[in-house]
């Protein structure tokens, strides 16, 4: 597993909202291409990491720690997830 308290940078390549969060902005699960070449593949991540009042959409920029997934310990999922704003 990663070091959890190293922070990664990443894009949104991917979000699916729940059935029962579709409009509502309130539930979901997506995943995040890493912009760090020892990290393969994408990165899962669930909508309670992501910023409050703030839907995930395709295209942004965060940064994020990564840890186990709560449902798949074994497996890493992005955690403390932040816009990047561009200044």
């Amino acid at each position: 597993m990663e070091d959890q308290n190293k922070t990664f940078k990443g894009t949104v390549s991917k979000y699916i909202p729940t059935t029962e969060a579709e409009g509502t902005g309130s539930g979901g699960y997506g995943f995040i291409n890493v912009e760090d070449s020892s990290f393969k593949g994408d990165l899962f991540f669930h909508f309670s990491h992501y910023p409050p009042g703030t839907p995930p959409t395709v295209g942004d920029r965060i940064q994020f720690n990564i840890g186990p997934s709560e449902r798949f310990p074994e497996k890493p999922s992005a955690k403390n997830i932040e816009a990047i704003t561009d200044a």
